[in-house]
């Protein structure tokens, strides 16, 4: 079994103000864990959209207090953190990046490739990983079915349905249970 992992970054929570900028994916053969391939685009940010100003603070700013660690190492690893989401934000601002369009035509064939190169044309080998699927499976359905017509990853392979999984939801639910002896 291959698990396609994927993860986006936005511009903040709804699909119709806001822009999905990065879409970042790995394959690994689930049984050994070797990773197969990665893909990562960043992708600029639409004409009309606009940053939410809770998601630049808390989620592309979250690490400006990186002065208040005594860690050394920590402190530094938070400033590099911090620089790369900074650059990363000049980059978006200046439109630098795929457009949508072509960053979602640039996915549809790394995952086509892993499909017939790796997983021998089986798509039942295939099983695509979120951390937040609510938010990144939606928001990359919105811009495969919005950009290329293309159907959205619960059923990306022809319409035939398969559940995008959600790892935090997953990781949460067994940490309750856990806590609970459920």
């Amino acid at each position: 079994m291959i698990g396609i992992f994927f993860d986006v970054e936005g511009t903040g929570p709804l699909m119709s103000i806001h822009s999905m900028v990065e879409l970042g994916a790995s394959a690994y053969n689930l049984s050994t864990g070797k990773l197969l391939a990665s893909f990562n685009v960043e992708i600029q940010m639409e004409r009309g959209r606009e940053w939410d100003e809770k998601c630049v603070r808390e989620f592309w700013n979250r690490n400006k207090d990186w002065k208040k660690t005594q860690d050394p190492v920590e402190s530094q690893k938070q400033r590099n953190e911090n620089e790369a989401s900074l650059a990363k934000q000049c980059r978006i601002l200046r439109g630098l990046g795929e457009s949508p369009h072509v960053a979602m035509h640039l996915f549809v064939q790394w995952v086509d490739s892993i499909r017939e190169v790796i997983a021998g044309g089986d798509r039942h080998r295939i099983q695509f990983f979120s951390d937040t699927a609510g938010y990144d499976a939606g928001l990359v359905g919105y811009c495969l079915s919005e950009y290329i017509q293309h159907y959205p990853l619960h059923i990306f392979f022809d319409g035939e349905f398969s559940d995008v999984i959600c790892t935090g939801s997953q990781y949460l639910g067994l940490a309750k249970i856990s806590q609970t002896g459920l």
